[in-house]
C-alpha cells in the first residue's frame, strides 16, 4: 500500500531528491541517541554513515519501501501500547492486593522464549480457546472492580474473546491450529461480519462484554473460590 509517504517518495524521486523514511521505535527518554530506528526503502550510505557516527542504532527493513517504517512502528505500537495500557490496570490492582512482586515473578515465564514466538502461539490458539479465555478475563475484570480498580480495558479484551468465540460458532474456526491458518481466518470477511452482527443485532451486557455479544456456546463452569452468579448471557460473574 503506497500511502502518503510512498506518494511523497515517488514525487521526490521524480524530482531527483532522495527520500528517507525513518521511524523511532523506542523510548527516547530512556535511550537518548541510542534509541532504535527503523529505516525503510533504498539504503542511503550517507544517511546511514551519519547516524552511525552519532551512535544511533538503525535497522534497515529488508525488501521495504518508503512508508513501511512508520507502518511497522504503528503496528508495533498496537501491541506495546496495548500492553502498557493493560499494565496500568493490572499493576495498581496487584499492589493493592499486596502481590505485586509475586506478579512480576510469575510474569518471568514470558522471558523463557522469544516474545514473537509467544505472540504467534497466542494468536494460533486464540480461536480454539476463546470461550475459556473469555470467561477467565471476565473473572479478572471482576477481581479488579471488587477492590475499586478500573477494569474498562480488561472488559474490552473480554469483548474481543467473546466476538472470536461467536465467530468460531458461526464459521467453524480455522482449518488447523497453525499461526498461518489463524491469521487467514481472522482476516476473513466472515469474522468481520460476525463482529458487526454481534454489536448490532444481538442484546449485550455492555459491562461484561465490552459492547460485543457473548458467543452462542455453553458457558464454562465457575472457577471462583467465592461462588458466582451468571450474567445475562449465562456466563459466570463474580
Amino acid at each position: 500500500m503506497p500511502g502518503p509517504r510512498g506518494e511523497s517518495a515517488a514525487r521526490a524521486d521524480a524530482a531527483g531528491i532522495a527520500y528517507i523514511d525513518i521511524a523511532i521505535t523506542g523510548a527516547v527518554a530512556l535511550n537518548g541517541v541510542g534509541t532504535p530506528l527503523l529505516y525503510a526503502g533504498k539504503p542511503d550510505s550517507a544517511v546511514l554513515d551519519l547516524l552511525a557516527s552519532v551512535g544511533a542504532p538503525v535497522r534497515v527493513l529488508p525488501d521495504s519501501a518508503p512508508g513501511d517504517a512508520v507502518t511497522v512502528k504503528l503496528l508495533r505500537s498496537v501491541i506495546m501500547k496495548g500492553l502498557e495500557a493493560l499494565a496500568t490496570e493490572a499493576l495498581p490492582a496487584a499492589r493493592a492486593y499486596g502481590v505485586l512482586d509475586q506478579l512480576y515473578a510469575v510474569l518471568g515465564d514470558v522471558d523463557q522464549a522469544p516474545f514473537t514466538d509467544l505472540l504467534k502461539s497466542m494468536v494460533a490458539t486464540h480461536p480454539a480457546h476463546a470461550v475459556r479465555r473469555h470467561a477467565e478475563v471476565l473473572e479478572a475484570a471482576a477481581q479488579l472492580e471488587s477492590i475499586g480498580c478500573p477494569a474498562g480495558l480488561t472488559e474490552q479484551v473480554a469483548g474481543k474473546f467473546a466476538a472470536t468465540a461467536d465467530s468460531v460458532a458461526r464459521t467453524g474456526g480455522p482449518e488447523n491450529a497453525s499461526i498461518e491458518a489463524s491469521l487467514d481466518w481472522l482476516a476473513t470477511s466472515a469474522v468481520r461480519a460476525s463482529e458487526s452482527a454481534a454489536t448490532q443485532d444481538r442484546p449485550c451486557d455492555q459491562r461484561s462484554c465490552g459492547g460485543i455479544a457473548p458467543p452462542e456456546t455453553a458457558p464454562p463452569p465457575c472457577s471462583s473460590d467465592y461462588g458466582c452468579s451468571p450474567d445475562a448471557a449465562g456466563y459466570p460473574r463474580h
